[in-house]
């Protein structure tokens, strides 16, 4: 905390993170990597913004000494964080919170906004060829497998096939229809309670769509297929009454839940660590298991809102 005009104690260390306990609350100092943002100063003036309009839980960056954000730490360039608890009122929807979140954020005229697109094939293809590499290594190594490489050999082609499946609908839906809505400040990945909305790290300029599918697929995750569903007709219906879905916004929704990007986070994370224990094999089930939950999940999604819209046949 030298570097910093406060002092605290150290709370928590992981992942190249580290929390700190100071006189005006929780700080956070991690790698600048893991900010997703990639203008600082127009990630404060966003954090700032929408705290002055009412938002809860918003992380805002903190400047140095020197007055920058990015600090030098030995070998690391890292960012300093300033975290609040994020209250939810029990009385409102999550589709409630997570609109008007988008509509706060829309209404912030970001610097980059019109050169802000979807991207999400381009980045798809660089997930799909980190994995064909690590596929075409396994299969020419010399030594045998580990009974967690099996299951991913023997899960690649799904995978593979299904990412490629997501990769050309989404590509087929920005070229043939036209999207309205606007781009806004979205998630790396939105957790189901929305507990970290506000967390600025992690925020993206994306179509709401993403949040909306990442919403799904983490109630998927966490709560099965039918319950899901429920969960999901409540979701969206709240989240209409203040932002109004295009048939195109439910496309986009569709085709990624169709990515696997929780299989694709599993392999990151497994890739880094290099972990093959019991539990790592173990979880790689759970993940599999998951994929394939929301496989059959997308039928009634493509049943209930994509009635005039184009599905994947063998989805059907």
């Amino acid at each position: 905390m030298s570097h910093y005009f406060l002092s605290g104690q150290l709370m928590k260390q992981e992942a190249e993170q580290e929390w700190y306990q100071t006189s005006h609350g929780t700080v956070l100092i991690l790698p600048h990597r893991q900010v997703m943002f990639s203008d600082l100063d127009e990630l404060a003036e966003l954090s700032s913004y929408l705290v002055k309009n009412g938002e809860q839980g918003v992380a805002l960056p903190l400047k140095n000494k020197e007055n920058q954000w990015i600090t030098e730490m030995g070998e690391q360039r890292v960012v300093a964080f300033l975290l609040s608890d994020r209250i939810l009122e029990q009385s409102l929807e999550k589709g409630h919170v997570l609109a008007t979140f988008h509509n706060k954020s829309h209404h912030f005229q970001l610097m980059n906004r019109g050169e802000s697109s979807i991207q999400w094939p381009d980045f798809w293809f660089q997930r799909i060829d980190q994995l064909h590499e690590w596929y075409a290594e396994t299969l020419q190594r010399e030594e045998a497998p580990t009974s967690y490489e099996e299951l991913l050999l023997l899960s690649y082609p799904y995978i593979i096939g299904r990412a490629g499946n997501a990769i050309q609908y989404i590509i087929d839906v920005l070229r043939d229809r036209h999207v309205s809505e606007a781009l806004t400040v979205c998630h790396h990945r939105l957790d189901v309670d929305l507990m970290h909305l506000g967390f600025s790290p992690r925020w993206v300029i994306d179509h709401p769509a993403r949040d909306i599918a990442e919403w799904i697929r983490a109630q998927i995750i966490k709560n099965g297929e039918k319950k899901a569903t429920q969960e999901m007709d409540r979701f969206i219906e709240a989240y209409q009454a203040l932002r109004p879905l295009s048939q195109e916004a439910y496309a986009l929704i569709y085709g990624r839940l169709l990515f696997p990007s929780d299989y694709f986070d599993h392999i990151d994370q497994w890739t880094t660590e290099k972990d093959a224990s019991v539990s790592a094999l173990s979880e790689l089930k759970a993940v599999i298991d998951n994929v394939l939950k929301q496989e059959r999940f997308l039928r009634s999604f493509a049943q209930k809102y994509m009635e005039n819209l184009p599905v994947i046949e063998w989805l059907s």
